[in-house]
């Protein structure tokens, strides 16, 4: 089963707050968890194959990108 490990140290709680509730998303194929220790947030993807993997990790990365981003223009 292909996996994936997707590891942040910036913005946490704004990323953890962001993405938890999209993580909680039943996806078909595709099997993912997140979780926050300290100033890390770790997200892991298994999927039923390389294709779901793949759509699965490209939605989080655009999710996580988004997030840091506003996260950055709320502190100026």
């Amino acid at each position: 089963m292909p996996s994936a490990v997707l590891r942040t140290d910036s913005e946490t709680g704004a990323v953890y707050a962001a993405l938890e509730p999209e993580i909680r998303r039943a996806l078909p194929r595709t099997e993912t968890h997140i979780s926050r220790e300290g100033d890390t947030v770790t997200i892991t993807v298994e999927a039923a194959d390389t294709s779901s993997l793949r759509a699965s990790v490209n939605s989080l990365l655009e999710c996580l990108t988004v997030t840091q981003r506003i996260s950055s223009v709320a502190k100026e």
